[in-house]
């Protein structure tokens, strides 16, 4: 009987390729579908509406609608003087 020796090295080659392949299609649908819906920016600009409100007047809602609970507005300012 003889021996039969396989050779391997051909077929690792081959399902390396495909695997690098099927990689950067992933990586290439991903992030098209993040530029497309505008995932990241939609992450980070949501909560920072209500934190910059929170920055600016001190209460968690966006800048425009929490203006007049701003400490210094007018309707909210104390004054001794009369």
């Amino acid at each position: 009987m003889k021996k039969v020796v396989k050779n391997n090295k051909g077929q690792t080659v081959v399902e390396a390729v495909l695997l690098i392949a099927v990689f950067v299609l992933v990586a290439t649908t991903v992030s098209r579908q993040f530029r497309d819906n505008q995932l990241l920016a939609r992450v980070i600009s949501g909560p920072w509406d209500s934190l910059s409100g929170m920055i600016q007047n001190g209460v968690w809602s966006p800048p425009s609608e929490s203006d007049v609970s701003h400490p210094g507005h007018l309707e909210r300012r104390l004054s001794t003087d009369e």
